[in-house]
């Protein structure tokens, strides 16, 4: 039996601390996808800006912390909680290209494990020089391996729910940042 054959559908999960400015951008971008996941969860780690207003604007089932834990908390969260047998996780602050979700079942059909995107080499503001810089630098990094990559990033990671479990979620004690590079190697 193959992975489609005995998916139930794909739960997105998606942290977020005090990314008001951009979270609506990002949802919008998940609803219009290809792909319709069984749900998308918004799992807010603390936020103290106006993020929660503009969350509800949104048909999403959105879990809170009352205080910051870190990504890796709010990731794993959202993962407990969710009903798909795929897990994609993204950040608050990413924008789903159209094809992403559908192109990463394509391929997560074929690995039956874990399958990772990048970021789009042409960043969403093209007037932030960070995000610029970050976008082309994170895109060739993340790529130049990309037969024998390093890690599988957690801004666009398609894991089934069984390999997540197995592997023991996200550590909360590891790091701040880095979260995703120690999940693949473990």
């Amino acid at each position: 039996m193959s992975l489609k054959d005995k998916m139930k559908g794909v739960s997105v999960i998606i942290p977020n601390y005090n990314k008001g400015h951009i979270i609506d951008r990002c949802l919008q971008s998940v609803l219009d996808s290809d792909f319709r996941p069984v749900e998308i969860i918004v799992v807010d780690d603390g936020s103290t800006d106006n993020s929660l207003e503009v969350i509800d604007k949104f048909p999403v089932r959105l879990i809170r912390h009352e205080k910051n834990y870190g990504a890796s908390a709010a990731r794993n969260s959202g993962a407990v909680v969710a009903q798909g047998d795929i897990l994609f996780f993204t950040d608050s602050d990413c924008i789903v290209r159209k094809g992403s979700l559908a192109n990463g079942m394509k391929s997560l059909s074929e690995t039956s494990v874990v399958v990772g995107g990048t970021y789009h080499p042409i960043a969403y503001d093209q007037n932030n020089f960070f995000s610029s810089f970050q976008a082309s630098y994170i895109h060739y990094s993340e790529l130049k391996n990309r037969l024998s990559p390093d890690y599988i990033a957690t801004h666009a990671m398609l894991i089934t729910r069984e390999f997540f479990e197995f592997a023991g979620g996200f550590q909360i004690d590891f790091l701040p940042i880095l979260e995703d590079v120690e999940f693949s190697h473990r």
